[in-house]
This record gives C-alpha cells, sequence and structure tokens, in this order.
C-alpha cells in the first residue's frame, strides 16, 4: 500500500508541478527564469561532495531550490519506505 501512496504522490508532482512553481514565482520565492519548467530531477555524486550537481540538460531546464527540495523528499521517502517495508516483513517472519 506505501508504494501506492507514493506512485500517487508522483502522479500529484507531475500534474501539479507547474502550477506550484509559478505561484512560487508569483510570490517572487523563485525566480522568473522558471517560469514554466517541470520537474528536474537533480542527482549528485555523494562520494565526491565537491562534485557539482548534473541533470539531463538537454530535456530540462536548470533546476531550483524547489527541484532541490522535492528530489531529497523523494530519495528520503523512497528509503523510508524500503526500509519499513524491510522492518514490516522481517516481523512478521
Amino acid at each position: 500500500m506505501l508504494l501506492f501512496y507514493y506512485f500517487i504522490l508522483l502522479l500529484f508532482i507531475k500534474k501539479n508541478y507547474k502550477k506550484i512553481n509559478n505561484l512560487f514565482i508569483q510570490k517572487n520565492l523563485i525566480a522568473n527564469e522558471y517560469a514554466d519548467k517541470d520537474f528536474t530531477y537533480v542527482q549528485w555524486n555523494s562520494l565526491n561532495p565537491t562534485s557539482a550537481d548534473w541533470w539531463d540538460e538537454k530535456r530540462a531546464k536548470k533546476p531550483s531550490w524547489f527541484d532541490y527540495l522535492l528530489t531529497i523528499l523523494l530519495l528520503t521517502l523512497a528509503f523510508l519506505i524500503g526500509v519499513l517495508m524491510y522492518s514490516v516483513t522481517k516481523n512478521v517472519s
């Protein structure tokens, strides 16, 4: 059931990202250069903390702080779901 909720969260982000992003632009929380962009998933090399973040520059615009926040939340949530599923299956056996 947790994976279903995670999937629903991903669909919500996909459908509503532009609206939320444009709202933040209107409130001057995000620069105007990020107007009407889609979510940009950010990747980084945790083994080399001095390396720059990267994304698919051919398919997406530069990420904003909102993209970084969503990326971290999605990765953290996926990790927590994995830990919960592991602990449930371990306790059931």
